[in-house]
């Protein structure tokens, strides 16, 4: 009995500690905005040539909300990065959420060549889609010219 109920306390504990890890807080990413003098310092990193400062950039535009970065992500997305960076930075376009950047998703869903790629793409898309069903996302032919 006392197993079980130092068990049942450990779940409860876990579980308190783990949601907002996996389910994040809305208010405090809201509330805190990137200073905009560092703006321009997490975009030399997103341009950077060490792996992990780009990774590390792509990571908090998306969660900063970036909205100054999408153009540099969108490179990053056509360049010949590895699948990691290039998945860091759909994730981070998902999370910025403007027109551009599901504009820019959605054109990686219907041109890019690799396939782990177009279905992480179009996983974050369809989530905002469903997500948002007023919202309609076109692409335009000559976006993202350089494919």
């Amino acid at each position: 009995m006392k197993t079980r109920s130092v068990f049942l306390i450990m779940l409860f504990v876990s579980f308190a500690l783990i949601k907002p890890s996996f389910c994040g807080d809305d208010k405090a990413k809201k509330a805190y905005r990137i200073p905009e003098n560092s703006i321009q310092g997490l975009i030399d990193g997103l341009n950077s040539e060490n792996k992990g400062v780009m990774i590390g950039s792509i990571i908090n535009a998306g969660k900063y909300q970036v909205s100054e970065a999408v153009e540099s992500l969108i490179k990053i997305l056509q360049s010949d990065q590895t699948f990691d960076v290039k998945t860091a930075a759909v994730y981070s376009l998902y999370q910025i959420h403007n027109e551009e950047t599901l504009t820019a998703l959605k054109k990686v869903c219907l041109k890019n060549n690799c396939p782990f790629l177009k279905q992480t793409a179009e996983f974050f898309l369809n989530y905002y889609l469903i997500s948002n069903p007023d919202v309609n996302v076109k692409v335009k032919e000559d976006y993202l010219a350089n494919d």
